[in-house]
């Protein structure tokens, strides 16, 4: 209750009672005696300035005992601040909210942005910033949130038109009758400019490693021609040359059995020169990769047919599905490619047949995940790790022809899709290999 309203009810209560019944005390006292009740008024009167004298001196010496204790504390608080605030050796500044106009800023700020006291006070908080910036603290600034908060990364420009990198606190307080924010800021410039060349070097770094990687890729490829297209440029260069010299004394068998060795060189050939294009393309700059609605199921069962259709009855080909009809966000293309050289592979490196499986089901881990399978010599455990280096090929192919680039491919096409290639099992008696699809929200099942 306000320190007036307090008095006016203690002096009603206390008159209205002294109305009331002083007059009635006198007489019962002085009788009928009018001189002495006529004393006793004047006793009475002064008896009732006193005592609301000193009542009221009581009560207004405790509200301005209470009072000063306020300004007390008040002035103590504002003077703590003012050191934190002045001394602090962090930039910082209060504003008004409604006006954006600065109230008061210590002596680190006016020394990090070059204006002096005076000017930051005849300025508003935008008058820091670039245009750019300018909306963005609006829209800032017209939330809700009070209290402490982070208030953000920005930029500021200092007087001598330099941009800095900030990142700033704010808390709002009143403040000389304000409704004000305190800023602290810190200048995160330099971090920003580390961060930038930190980024700078690493990209530099990788585009080296990559050129580093592509020169060896190149210098194998090298190698490899020397060596892997050798075999069948001389294959074709003699079955050639037998034509020209002796095909009048061949039989049409002998004739067409060296026309099917040069089509069956020049198809192995056009092989290497596939993959290892398909590799560049991908090094040099990225496989392109483009999703779009795709019945795997369907796809799945297509490869696998035509495979059965190209061993013309070596192999016993097998198809195993969890799942009846499973829809997916894919590559149709970069899939059919992966899957398809993988079952081409689970062929060639069965000489003896055998069967070779591809089995597509859903796993509990909430992915998709499908396995080529064959009863072929398997890899040798030495040469598991290295298996999807390109060029790379395992120890006991021997004369089993191929470039080493298949499974690079084949793996990265399948990362392409965020999935994993890994080698399940593999060992004298075939190998596995599984391909690990994430399910999305794109992704369609049923019968799993």
């Amino acid at each position: 209750m306000a320190l007036a309203a307090r008095i006016s009810v203690v002096y009603l209560l206390i008159g209205g009672l002294w109305i009331l019944f002083s007059d009635q005390l006198l007489q019962l006292i002085a009788g009928d005696r009018a001189d002495l009740i006529r004393t006793m008024q004047t006793l009475k009167g002064w008896g009732f300035v006193f005592a609301t004298s000193a009542i009221l001196y009581l009560i207004l010496r405790r509200e301005f005992d209470q009072r000063a204790k306020i300004g007390a504390a008040a002035r103590d608080r504002e003077i703590k601040f003012r050191v934190l605030f002045a001394a602090n050796p962090i930039p910082m500044w209060v504003y008004d909210r409604q006006t954006l106009t600065f109230l008061d800023v210590n002596e680190a700020a006016c020394i990090h942005y070059g204006y002096s006291h005076d000017e930051f006070l005849s300025m508003r908080i935008t008058d820091i910033r670039s245009e750019q910036e300018v909306s963005r603290l609006l829209e800032f600034l017209g939330q809700t949130n009070t209290g402490y908060r982070f208030a953000g990364e920005w930029q500021h420009i200092t007087k001598e038109g330099d941009t800095i990198d900030v990142s700033t606190s704010s808390h709002t307080l009143a403040f000389a009758e304000h409704e004000a924010v305190l800023v602290a800021i810190q200048d995160i410039t330099e971090r920003k400019r580390i961060e930038t060349e930190r980024r700078e070097n690493e990209e530099i770094r990788l585009m080296l490693t990559k050129e580093t990687e592509l020169r060896a890729i190149r210098n194998r490829f090298i190698s490899m021609v020397s060596h892997e297209f050798r075999r069948p440029l001389t294959t074709i260069t003699t079955s050639i040359e037998l034509l020209e010299h002796y095909r009048s004394k061949m039989s049409e068998d002998a004739e067409q059995k060296h026309f099917a060795r040069i089509h069956e060189q020049l198809d192995e050939t056009k092989e290497l020169l596939d993959d290892f294009l398909s590799l560049m393309r991908t090094e040099a700059a990225g496989q392109e990769f483009k999703p779009a609605p795709t019945n795997l199921s369907a796809l799945c069962e297509k490869l696998i047919d035509d495979a059965r259709i190209s061993t013309e009855g070596s192999h016993q080909m097998r198809y195993e599905a969890g799942c009846t009809d499973v829809r997916l966000q894919a590559d149709e293309k970069l899939l059919r490619h992966a899957i398809g050289n993988l079952l081409s592979n689970a062929v060639k490196y069965s000489p003896e047949g055998g069967e070779v499986r591809l089995h597509l089901w859903r796993e509990v881990d909430n992915s998709i995940k499908i396995s080529v399978s064959d009863q072929g010599m398997g890899i040798p455990d030495a040469d598991q790790p290295q298996i999807f280096a390109p060029f790379y090929r395992a120890s006991n192919v021997h004369e089993i022809g191929g470039s080493g680039l298949g499974l690079s491919i084949t793996k990265q096409a399948i990362e392409l899709h965020s999935g994993r290639l890994e080698i399940a099992k593999s060992d004298p008696t075939g190998t596995e290999f599984v391909i690990t699809l994430p399910i999305t929200e794109q992704t369609f099942l049923t019968g799993c």
